[in-house]
């Protein structure tokens, strides 16, 4: 196997590509291989895992390969984003018999494997395999050792843990979610639909007490854990919206100061408060969150820290025992 330090010496090899050739990543120095082939066409040497990860995170690449993508596919099929299931389906029906693991062919040679290693066509040892992926620390992604490996790789790259703890990637997921519930329902956020906020309203009771959110007893109990004096929806404070006198409640009085827990949900990009469950009522929202702003409450959007804390201290489950489902529905 060659092994090359940079791409000028790619010219120096003959063959017919299917070659491999060694080198050092220019990211993280770890030593890997492609074929000659592959490597010519590429623009750097990355071993396979920057490779990967450049290929969803770098927000300049992807758009330059989209950008590509779309220029092929226009000149040769008349549309940015050509995809042919139909043809595809087609050949392979007709040179295996079906599509997928649904082809016969297929099917036939997994059962005449199966008989002649274990006498049987149906053979499925279930048993075996969860007995021994739970001896090696539990199944797939859950085993211990694979996950902190996930999570040491994410941090080396990006500084956070999980894909999720990422701002940018927040931000994609949540402008994509909302796609797919206007596409499917018609409205941004599922609770704004009357029947699917019936089916999943949660009410939580910790202490004695009911919370409107999971984020309310997370907030909740890291008070109480670290002796900070508070009152839970004590206050109520004034406001007119159309000449009718209505209350705001406050969600927190930590110490004499007014604190609400909102997620990042109930604003739109504007930064104006929204009514997430009904959208005609957005002007009572604004008019309680001037009503909140007059009043110097400080607003929570982002309650990781305190999560991160009942997490490490209670364990990620903990909540799920304080969770009654459709309470007061």
């Amino acid at each position: 196997m060659v092994k090359i330090i940079n791409k000028d010496q790619l010219k120096q090899i003959k063959g017919n590509g299917l070659q491999l050739v060694c080198f050092d990543c220019e990211i993280c120095k770890k030593e890997d291989s492609y074929q000659l082939r592959n490597l010519k066409r590429f623009s750097e040497l990355l071993c396979h895992s920057c490779r990967r990860y450049k290929n969803y995170h770098d927000k300049e690449w992807l758009k330059v390969r989209n950008e590509h993508i779309e220029k092929t596919s226009l000149e040769r099929y008349g549309e940015k984003r050509f995809t042919n299931r139909t043809k595809f389906c087609e050949t392979c029906l007709v040179n295996h018999g079906g599509v997928g693991f649904g082809s016969v062919k297929i099917k036939n040679k997994i059962k005449q494997t199966n008989t002649e290693r274990h006498n049987n066509p149906e053979y499925r040892n279930t048993q075996k395999m969860m007995k021994t992926s739970i001896t090696n620390g539990g199944m797939g992604a859950a085993r211990k050792t694979t996950k902190l490996k996930m999570e040491q790789t994410l941090l080396n790259k990006t500084g956070y843990k999980h894909n999720w703890s990422i701002p940018e990637e927040r931000k994609v997921a949540f402008e994509k979610m909302k796609e797919a519930n206007k596409e499917k329902y018609g409205v941004e956020n599922v609770m704004q639909v009357p029947e699917i906020r019936a089916k999943i309203h949660k009410k939580w009771y910790y202490d004695k007490v009911y919370f409107d959110s999971s984020w309310e007893l997370i907030y909740y109990i890291w008070l109480k854990d670290n002796n900070i004096k508070f009152d839970y929806q004590k206050d109520k404070i004034p406001y007119y919206f159309n000449n009718k006198l209505r209350y705001y409640e406050v969600d927190f009085t930590v110490e004499g100061k007014y604190v609400e827990i909102k997620g990042p949900q109930s604003f739109d990009k504007n930064g104006n408060m929204i009514n997430i469950y009904d959208r005609t009522l957005d002007d009572v929202a604004n008019h309680k969150y001037y009503c909140m702003l007059s009043n110097n409450v400080e607003i929570i959007t982002n309650i990781e820290p305190y999560e991160n804390y009942v997490n490490n201290k209670y364990g990620k489950n903990y909540l799920q025992q304080f969770r009654e489902v459709n309470a007061d529905v």
